[in-house]
């Protein structure tokens, strides 16, 4: 058993995930990692500390149709930044682009 929770789904560790942002945010590449503990299915999390700033956490879709809903959510993530809501939006640091180490979009 190696992890994966659905059968299309890719293997996401360190390894890829360092990969990824050594690519396209190498200034976060050497930052302590830690996987993210969810109940979520669609997505891997993992969790960029930077001490004395705030944490990031770089969202990775485990499989197409999860993919397909966060090419869907950026967009409108962006176009809520910075306005007066009464709530918080996440606000996106970075999209990257699927690789030969990565198949699907991500986004930190």
């Amino acid at each position: 058993m190696d992890g994966r929770l659905h059968g299309d789904e890719v293997v996401i560790d360190e390894e890829v995930v360092r990969s990824l942002l050594s690519t396209d945010c190498p200034e976060l590449a050497d930052a302590p990692l830690s996987p993210v503990r969810s109940a979520g299915t669609d997505n891997v999390l993992w969790r960029i500390d930077r001490p004395g700033r705030t944490a990031l956490v770089v969202r990775l879709p485990r499989m197409g149709r999860a993919a397909d809903a966060l090419r869907a959510e950026l967009p409108v993530l962006e176009q809520l930044a910075g306005r007066d809501l009464p709530f918080e939006v996440p606000i996106v640091h970075h999209r990257g682009d699927p690789t030969s180490a990565y198949p699907h979009p991500w986004a930190v």
